[in-house]
Order: C-alpha cells, then structure tokens, then sequence
C-alpha cells in the first residue's frame, strides 16, 4: 500500500535526504501492525499452552523487518512509476513525490528499488528455516511481485483496496504467526481480515482526497465507484467492521481486553470520519492521513497490549 501525506521543502538530488523522503517513513506503521498482531497472538497462545519457551525472537524479527522493507520498496515503486505514467506532478494534492520532483533522477531511483529487493531477500531468506520452505519462498516472491502490479495494475482498476486486505491483513498475519508456531488457525485468519480492513483506511482518505485528480489522469479507484459521500461513508464503517470482528476473534477465543481496548481505537477513528465530513477536501485530510497512520499504529499497539494482559 502506499499512500502520501504532507509536502516537502527543496532537496537535493539523489541525497541521503531525499531516499529517506522517497521511502515515506509515515506509511511504516501500515507494515508494522500486521507483524506486530500475529506476534502478540502467537505469545498469546504459547502462554495459554503453557509453550512460552518455544516463543524464539529472531524470526520474529525478521518478519517486521521484511514488512518494512517490502512496504519501503512498494513506496519507491510507486513514486517510480507514477512519475513515468503521469500520474503525477508537481502540483498534487499529497506528498510530493521525489521522481516528479527531481529530487532522484531515474537511474538512482532504479538503483534504490534493486537495493530494496535485495535487501528484503536478505532479511526474508533466514525465515525458510522456520517453516515449509515452499511456502515461505512462494509468500516473499509473490510479495515482491504485488508491489510491482499494484501500481502498474490493481490500483489503476479499483482493485488497490483488495491487495492492502491481502497484502496488509491476510498475508502478514497469518504468515507471520505460521512463522512462529507452525501452525494456522481461524481466529487468526479473522484477525487477518481485520487488520486488512483497518489499514486500508489509509488508502481510502488517499483515494477520497484524490478522487478529482485521479479521475483527470485516468486512475480508477473505490473512490469512484462508490462516490466521495460512499466512500466517506465506507471510512465510517471500517471501524465498525474491525469492531465486529474482534468480538468473535479476541473477545469470543478468550482474549476479551483486546476487544475492549480496540474501543479506544474506534472513538478516534470517529473522529477523523467527523473531521473529513467536515471539511470534506483541501489540504486539511493530509493532517487526517496522518493522524490516520498513528491511529493504526495505536490500533496495533492496544491489541497487542490486550492479547497480553490475559496473562499478566
């Protein structure tokens, strides 16, 4: 999934400043949250077993760092291939982007996003030790492939929305608690869902806020199929749709304070639906994109927390 925020002063081409301005930092916590869900659940239920000992960090690890990168890579793409479609320029209404800018020529850019791919298969290759190999070689090449074909295909066909459930949600998850206890399971999968479902939050305020300028450089998004009234109203109902599948998933498998921790989450999600119903457009829904980002991450946060004060 990749996103924008906020704009950027003048940087100089092909610095430290602007890689690090190309990566987009702030969309981090949408990679960061699925990793961190999959693990609380997996300590979860060694404690609940009695197996806590069996609970090994490094491949823990290596999992969050895969996301984050895969979710760095899938930024540079995009800025990437936006740029050479014409997407975009320099008067958008998100983020300014680095290619479109100057800020990285072509070339370097080419050579951020190998640097990327590399380094993700680095971090991801160690975590074949860990489970059937088959399946986790097949889960990192297809991540690696996705980050491509959502810019160049799912985001330009409305379909953006389907790949951050699965890529941010079902993917991750389930994955990653696979990773750590060989094993899957239903409520972990419905975990998925919701997870999915919450960071694609993100993409709906980008999509809502972008809705006349993509239409005008032929982008298809939910946006407009829906309508911006729909879609501030599908914002509204993904709150809710976390919201009811966290009761059968934490509350209804015996992990009740993350259930009701989520509560906390759902009010501030509320109040960025009454905030870009109010103002509707300009550049005030880039603050709510990123007071949108930290809400995810809260959201991670406070379900991790709830998983874990069961045993405390």
């Amino acid at each position: 999934m990749v996103v924008d925020i906020d704009k950027s002063p003048r940087i100089k081409q092909n610095s430290w400043k602007a890689i690090v301005k190309g990566a987009r930092l702030e969309t981090l916590p949408g990679a960061a949250v699925p990793v961190i869900i999959a693990i609380a659940l997996a300590a979860g239920d060694m404690c609940r077993s009695g197996n806590l000992a069996d609970f090994h960090i490094i491949p823990a690890l290596l999992c969050f760092l895969f996301a984050e990168i895969m979710q760095i890579n899938a930024n540079y793409i995009n800025d990437y291939l936006d740029f050479k479609s014409g997407h975009d320029s320099k008067e958008r209404k998100g983020n300014a982007r680095v290619t479109t800018n100057g800020w990285m020529t072509q070339p370097f850019m080419k050579k951020v996003i190998l640097g990327t791919n590399v380094l993700a298969a680095i971090v991801g290759l160690p975590t074949l030790f860990y489970g059937d190999w088959r399946i986790l070689f097949g889960t990192g090449a297809l991540c690696m492939v996705f980050s491509l074909l959502y810019t160049t295909l799912f985001s330009k066909r409305a379909l953006g929305d389907v790949l951050v459930l699965l890529f941010f949600g079902i993917v991750p998850v389930c994955v990653t608690y696979y990773v750590l206890t060989g094993a899957i399971n239903w409520y972990v999968f419905i975990a998925s869902i919701a997870c999915g479902f919450e960071i694609d939050s993100m993409l709906v305020i980008n999509n809502f806020r972008d809705h006349d300028e993509d239409l005008q450089t032929g982008k298809h998004t939910l946006s407009h199929i829906l309508g911006r009234k729909r879609m501030l109203q599908f914002y509204m109902a993904i709150g809710f749709i976390c919201g009811g599948l966290g009761y059968f998933c934490y509350s209804m498998y015996g992990y009740s304070m993350a259930f009701n921790l989520q509560i906390i989450y759902l009010i501030m999600h509320m109040r960025i639906y009454r905030t870009m119903g109010a103002i509707w457009e300009g550049p005030e829904l880039n603050k709510q994109l990123a007071r949108n980002g930290k809400n995810i991450l809260i959201y991670g946060i406070l379900i991790a927390i709830g998983i874990l004060l069961n045993f405390i």
